[in-house]
C-alpha cells in the first residue's frame, strides 16, 4: 500500500470517526439503525446494541446525524486476466485467464440523517484496493477503484417496547469502474490480443472485495449494474441482549449490453445477536447466507459466513472488530460467477477477512 493510499485511508478514518451501519446488513449487523450492513451499529433510539435504555430519566435528545467507515481486509483467489511478458525480442505479451491470489482491502464510507422519529435517509460508497499475485513469470500488480454509490431509506416501526420492524430500500447507482472479464475461449483464441487489462483488474478487484465481505453487499461491487435492494429487519432488544434477524433481496440489472447476463439476483438472510458484557463492551455474532440465482449454472450456489465481533462504545464513538469466516461450502467452488466452460476459472468466494469499523452518531 503506497503512501498516498495510506493518507487517503487515514483521512477517511478521521472524517468517518462516526460510523453507524444501518442495522445489521451493515449488519451487517446490528440493530435497528436503519440501513446497511457492517460491523458497527446503533439501535433505533440512537444507542449501541446491548445498552439498556429502560427506566432512563431525562432522556437526551436523539442523535440525528450518523457517519461511518467500515474497512475489511480479505485474502483469497479471484479470476483475473494476467499478463506474461515477452521472453524474446519481437514477440508480444500474452494473457491468461486464471484464478489468482489476491489481497483485498475495501472501505465503505457512509452517512445518514434521521428525519423525525422513524425515517432515516443516507448514502454510502466503497473504495477498493487489491494486490494480485499470479504464479510464474506473470506480473504482480495492484489496482484501486470505487464501487457503486448506494442511496437508502429506512423506516422504523415499533411493534412493542422491545420489538421493532425496519423495512428498508436501497438503490445502488452504477458508478463502479471495471469491465467484465473476457471468456476463456476469447483469451485462448488469441492470447496476444490487446485487452484492457486495467479495466479487467478493476472488475476483479471489486469481485475480491465482495467476496471478502461474504457476498453480503454484492450491489455495491457489481460493475455496470443498477442495484435495487429491498430489505426487512426485526429487532428485539432486552436489557443487555439484542437479536436482529433480517432478509434482503439484491436485484442487479445490467446497464450495458456488453454484460453477459442482463440480471443477477441474490437473497441474503441473516441475523445479529449482541450481548452487553460491560457498560462499554458488547460481544456479538453475525451470520448470513448469500443465495444466488441467475449468477451461474451450478447446483451449489450458496455461501454461508459467520462473524464473531467485539463492539465497544465510548460516548458517540463505536469501534468494531470482527473476523469473517466462511463455513459453507466446505470445499469450492461455492457461489460462482463464471460458467464451467473450457478455460474459464471458477470463482471461489471463500475469503478469510478482518473487519475494522468505527462509527459515530451525533
Amino acid at each position: 500500500m503506497n503512501l498516498a493510499r495510506w493518507s487517503l485511508v487515514g483521512a477517511a478514518f478521521v472524517l468517518g470517526i462516526s460510523y453507524a451501519p444501518r442495522a445489521h446488513a451493515e449488519g451487517e449487523g446490528a440493530s435497528a439503525s436503519a440501513s446497511g450492513s457492517s460491523g458497527a451499529e446503533f439501535t433505533a433510539d440512537g444507542t449501541h446494541p446491548g445498552e439498556d435504555r429502560e427506566g432512563e430519566e431525562g432522556e437526551e435528545k436523539e442523535p440525528k446525524l450518523a457517519m461511518w467507515i467500515d474497512a475489511v481486509f480479505g485474502f483469497g483467489d479471484v479470476p483475473a486476466l494476467n499478463t506474461t511478458p515477452p521472453t524474446t525480442l519481437g514477440t508480444l505479451p500474452t494473457h491468461n485467464l486464471e484464478n489468482t491470489h489476491v489481497a483485498s482491502d475495501s472501505y465503505i464510507l457512509g452517512a445518514s440523517y434521521r428525519l423525525g422519529e422513524s425515517l432515516e435517509l443516507g448514502a454510502r460508497i466503497p473504495i477498493v484496493h487489491a494486490n494480485f499475485s499470479p504464479e510464474g513469470l506473470q506480473q504482480s500488480r495492484g489496482t484501486t477503484t470505487v464501487g457503486n454509490l448506494e442511496l437508502f431509506a429506512a423506516y422504523e416501526k415499533k411493534l412493542s417496547p422491545k420489538l421493532a420492524i425496519i423495512p428498508e430500500l436501497g438503490i445502488a447507482l452504477p458508478t463502479a469502474a471495471g469491465d467484465e472479464l473476457p471468456t476463456g475461449d476469447e483469451v485462448e483464441s488469441n492470447r496476444a490480443k490487446q485487452f484492457d487489462t486495467n479495466a479487467h483488474d478493476r472488475f476483479s478487484a471489486l469481485q475480491a472485495a465482495s467476496a471478502s465481505r461474504g457476498l453480503e453487499e454484492s450491489a455495491l461491487f457489481e460493475s455496470k449494474r443498477l442495484g435495487i435492494v429491498p430489505k426487512i429487519e426485526l429487532e428485539y432488544k432486552m436489557k443487555k441482549l439484542t437479536i436482529a434477524p433480517f432478509i434482503k433481496m439484491e436485484n442487479l440489472i445490467a446497464t450495458s449490453s456488453s454484460l453477459e447476463k442482463g440480471y443477477l439476483g441474490e437473497i441474503v438472510p441473516g441475523f445479529l445477536a449482541s450481548y452487553g458484557v460491560t457498560k462499554w463492551l458488547d460481544v456479538a455474532l453475525r451470520g448470513w447466507a448469500s443465495i444466488a440465482f441467475d449468477k451461474e449454472d451450478h447446483d451449489n450456489n450458496a455461501l454461508i459466513v459467520v462473524e464473531p465481533e467485539l463492539r465497544a462504545h465510548f460516548g458517540p464513538i463505536h469501534p468494531v472488530v470482527g473476523l469473517l469466516l466462511p463455513v459453507f461450502p466446505v470445499t469450492g467452488p461455492g457461489n460462482t460467477f463464471n460458467p464451467p466452460e473450457p478455460y474459464d476459472p471458477v470463482f471461489d468466494p471463500r475469503f478469510l477477512a478482518l473487519r475494522i469499523a468505527i462509527a459515530g452518531k451525533f
